[in-house]
């Protein structure tokens, strides 16, 4: 399988264009979070081609920890440059596939890297309910069981300017070990819960709650 790349160099250069592209296309990047760990999965809504790139801008903005994205394989193939900012290609609706994908994720956690995937396995309007993801995450969250997930969702907007926002939430981590995660259905209401939260701080401006974080 093709796997994330990340050296110096690569990064350099996508930071370059991408630092460009977002504040050319952004007014604003409001991010809110409780504790962040230094290793997590990253289990993300996904309503946009921007979703992995509004993560590695966070993780340029020391949001995050340093993350490898899982990308749907057919997005990943349209859009090569994905694989500078240390995504890899899966395909959640194939257990055979997500599987590789998963051992390969499972790899850079024990390596201390950290994970990001968008288990709705494609791109739906943000509005769309209900939210369900692949049950495919399961297999992940199984042989990962000692690594926190955090619930990451996302919330595109325009007020009276050209350019958009992104609100971005990350939720509290979830402990296995206190939590065990049996069903997909316990994530779907988490996130879901969390998105809708989000949407009404954006429809209601509730800026004082998050950290704009676009020319940090």
């Amino acid at each position: 399988m093709v796997r994330g790349r990340k050296n110096r160099w690569t990064q350099f250069r996508f930071r370059f264009l991408q630092k460009q592209h977002v504040q050319k296309t952004f007014q604003a990047l409001y991010v809110k979070s409780g504790y962040m760990p230094n290793e997590a999965i990253f289990i993300a809504t996904h309503s946009s081609w921007w979703d992995p790139l509004i993560l590695f801008e966070l993780e340029q903005k020391k949001q995050t920890p340093s993350i490898y994205t899982m990308i749907n394989e057919a997005l990943f193939k349209q859009y090569k440059i994905f694989s500078n900012n240390g995504a890899f290609p899966v395909q959640l609706a194939s257990d055979d596939e997500a599987i590789k994908a998963f051992q390969y994720a499972d790899l850079l956690l024990t390596e201390g890297q950290s994970v990001a995937l968008f288990p709705q396995g494609r791109i739906q309007q943000q509005d769309e309910r209900p939210i369900t993801l692949q049950p495919s995450l399961l297999r992940l969250l199984m042989l990962c069981r000692d690594v926190p997930i955090i619930p990451t969702t996302m919330y595109y907007t325009y007020r009276d300017k050209q350019k958009a926002e992104v609100w971005v939430s990350f939720g509290d981590p979830i402990y296995q070990e206190h939590t065990p995660v049996h069903k997909t259905s316990m994530l779907e209401k988490i996130l879901t819960a969390q998105l809708d939260e989000l949407r009404l701080d954006a429809i209601h401006n509730a800026t004082d709650r998050y950290k704009n974080v676009l020319h940090v």
